[in-house]
């Protein structure tokens, strides 16, 4: 039973408090400013309680029979619930002014009209004296208390002040006798219990919103901190107006003074954003009361556009609807020039020729690429999910594949080939590579390999190597061949020259003139046959890179004089000038292979002279710098043309015979020349215009002779 009614009492407790939390709970308009909210709320509590005590007092003089129904019920009673109920609204300083000014004239207008009047029509219980002083005394109470709403730092003043008026005003001015002394301190101690009340509940309720407010500006500084911390733009939107009414440090340097709306910060815009390549955020999120996420290029300060990632979040008030969006923008443009950049590896992966295997830290195949199917004829489906080992052809043993683990796992690259096997059973070469994949911490996650299929290559190489073997054993043969030629042709040869010269002399007898002719086109043949022989010879050696360069100090004049010289006979015989042309500076010696420059100078002239019909050669020599001089051979024959020109240089190239002047070539003196050239570290270079002749200019690195030389080794036989 006791329990039951404790519980009773505690429901009825609750109950009161909340039907008086409901009477005097402030209008909407100051609920949210906390200060103004309970002086609200104390003025309704004061209003309510007079009108119930008013209520009260004069339905007591009814039921006492005291008479009709007090002025209290007629007057003050409707006043004081019209100024409750407007302390329910955002007129709450207006309800507590009237209180103070209105009901404090009422009252005293009343208690005057008892003090002067007492048939009034009111059936008073006391003398007018001390109804005037009670009345005074209570209906006063309410003024204070009102402006104590207004003015509550003035409460306490107020008190004393009724203290004074009432204990020291009052008694000279009205006539009370000593018990009305005594009932009017028994009136002050009950008046000033409310007022203390009321100054305690003020002061307290003071110190509780000024400790509210230093928490709230904590708080509001700290949150300012927080989303200044954020090194992006976060601001909150307006959903009905799109301006920005809160924003962190990163969204005001983009410049809010300047733009006070999202789309005019970020975008540069003067109307919101739409379509399907900016859809709007606050659009979305406005419609759908959601969350949402799009990328948007926004634009810094100074009109460069990045790639943002914008994030926004609903604010909804009472009603449900957006009030204000949250928005953040991300700065990812980092992020999409890797995707760009991840994308192009992707692509170029998927159509690279090489096949590409991505496999975990255990070997397990995670990705392979259309090559490697190609390759390998296993799909993508049927390689994930298992081991490289599907490919081993049982040509390597186990050292080789444990050699390759141990070497990757160590963190470095493999190289190598395998014998694999395909899925249709057929064998072929694969060059790979194999590389680690290492995470942030650097540990190995993945391994790469890079296979190029090398069987046509290796084929290849087989058939080089065949026709190396081939071609060496041909070579060897030629050089037998030539020396055989070398030792069994030119000796004979010299004797049928010595035998003929004899002849055509008359040292055996005379002979008639046809005779003579006959011996003059033998010895032609054979002389003809004899520098054959020669260039066969050096050819052989240039292509069997047998050359040997002995180089030693050359008087240059000197040895060109006597070239000179052995060459003039043949172009007396055709009627040409051969002139030998030392410009001044040029050198008198030069270090270098005697030989070798010889059998250029040869070469050129000779054939010169062979595409010379009139005019001449001339063998001209000139320095051209401290590192370099030229010698240059100039005719006056029949050129060549600009195809002719293009290919001189290329072995067994012959030119027209229409263009010559006495037997054909071979057609490897120039390519020879071109070969001693280079071996020398020199270079050929050729002008040639059909009718006008031509000119090749050899230049040679020019060497200082050394101060003293060593003997030079045995020469090789010379060109004839």
């Amino acid at each position: 039973m006791r329990e039951f009614f404790g519980r009773s009492m505690r429901r009825l407790g609750q109950g009161l408090l909340h039907l008086l939390d409901r009477l005097t709970r402030p209008a909407a308009a100051v609920r949210h400013e906390p200060e103004l909210a309970f002086r609200a709320r104390l003025t309704s509590g004061v209003l309510l309680f007079w009108s119930a005590a008013f209520l009260l007092e004069g339905l007591w003089w009814v039921w006492s029979g005291q008479g009709r129904m007090h002025v209290h019920l007629e007057v003050i009673l409707p006043a004081v619930f019209f100024l409750y109920l407007l302390s329910r609204t955002r007129f709450v300083l207006w309800a507590a002014l009237g209180g103070v000014l209105g009901l404090t004239l009422l009252i005293h207008l009343l208690a005057y009209l008892a003090w002067q009047q007492t048939d009034m029509g009111v059936a008073l219980l006391v003398t007018p004296p001390q109804y005037l002083l009670v009345s005074h005394l209570i209906w006063l109470l309410f003024p204070i208390l009102a402006a104590a709403v207004l003015l509550p730092r003035l409460l306490d003043v107020l008190a004393i002040v009724l203290i004074v008026h009432s204990v020291w005003v009052l008694p000279r001015f009205l006539p009370v006798q000593p018990r009305d002394v005594a009932l009017l301190y028994g009136i002050l101690l009950g008046v000033s219990g409310p007022i203390a009340v009321v100054a305690s509940l003020q002061k307290h309720q003071r110190r509780r919103l000024a400790r509210l407010q230093a928490k709230l500006v904590e708080q509001h500084n700290f949150l300012r901190a927080v989303i200044d911390a954020v090194d992006a733009p976060f601001y909150v939107i307006d959903a009905a107006t799109y301006e920005i009414v809160l924003a962190n440090q990163r969204a005001r340097s983009l410049g809010i003074e300047q733009a006070k709306t999202c789309y005019a910060l970020t975008h540069r815009r003067t109307t919101p954003c739409d379509g399907t390549d900016h859809p709007c955020p606050l659009a979305h999120v406005r419609t759908h009361r959601e969350p949402f996420v799009v990328e948007h290029i926004h634009y810094t300060p100074d009109g460069r556009p990045y790639f943002a990632e914008v994030h926004g979040y609903p604010i909804l008030d009472e009603q449900g609807e957006v009030r204000f969006m949250v928005e953040y923008s991300l700065d990812i443009t980092r992020r999409k020039e890797v995707e760009e950049s991840l994308r192009k590896l992707w692509r170029a992966i998927e159509h690279s020729a090489h096949g590409v295997v991505i496999t975990d830290a255990q070997g397990v195949i995670e990705y392979v690429n259309p090559a490697f199917t190609a390759m390998t004829g296993y799909t993508a489906a049927e390689a994930i999910g298992k081991k490289p080992s599907i490919l081993r052809s049982g040509y390597h043993d186990d050292e080789f594949y444990a050699n390759l683990w141990r070497t990757i796992r160590s963190g470095q690259v493999w190289q190598g080939e395998f014998v694999n096997r395909r899925k249709d059973g057929s064998l072929y070469y694969e060059e790979q590579t194999i590389a680690p994949v290492r995470d942030e911490q650097g540990a190995i996650t993945h391994f790469i390999a890079v296979k190029r299929d090398i069987t046509e290559y290796k084929r290849l190489i087989r058939e080089l190597k065949e026709a190396k073997v081939q071609t060496e054993q041909a070579l060897a043969f030629k050089s037998a061949l030539l020396a055989a030629i070398s030792h069994d042709l030119r000796t004979p040869l010299g004797a049928i020259m010595g035998y003929a010269d004899m002849l055509r002399e008359g040292l055996f007898g005379e002979i008639n003139e046809e005779q003579r002719a006959r011996l003059s086109a033998i010895l032609s043949s054979a002389q003809y046959m004899q520098e054959l022989l020669a260039m066969l010879l050096l050819h052989a050696e240039v292509e069997s890179n047998s050359l040997r360069i002995e180089r030693k100090t050359v008087p240059l004049r000197k040895m060109l004089t006597t070239v000179h010289e052995s060459l003039r006979v043949l172009a007396d015989k055709r009627n040409l000038a051969l002139e030998l042309d030392f410009r001044p500076g040029a050198p008198e010696e030069v270090y270098t292979d005697p030989r070798l420059l010889r059998g250029i100078v040869t070469n050129l002239v000779s054939n010169a002279l062979k595409f010379t019909r009139q005019g001449g050669v001339t063998i001209r020599v000139e320095r051209l710098d401290e590192q370099r001089w030229a010698l240059a051979v100039a005719d006056t024959g029949v050129g060549m043309s600009e195809e002719e020109r293009q290919r001189i240089f290329e072995p067994f190239f012959t030119r027209s015979q229409v263009k010559m002047s006495g037997a054909p070539g071979l057609g490897l003196g120039l390519y020879i020349v071109r070969s001693l050239v280079e071996r020398l570290d020199g270079s050929i270079e050729v002008w040639s215009e059909e009718g006008k002749g031509s000119v090749f200019t050899v230049i040679l690195p020019y060497v200082r002779p050394p101060r003293a030389e060593t003997p030079a080794s045995p020469r090789l036989s010379a060109i004839r």
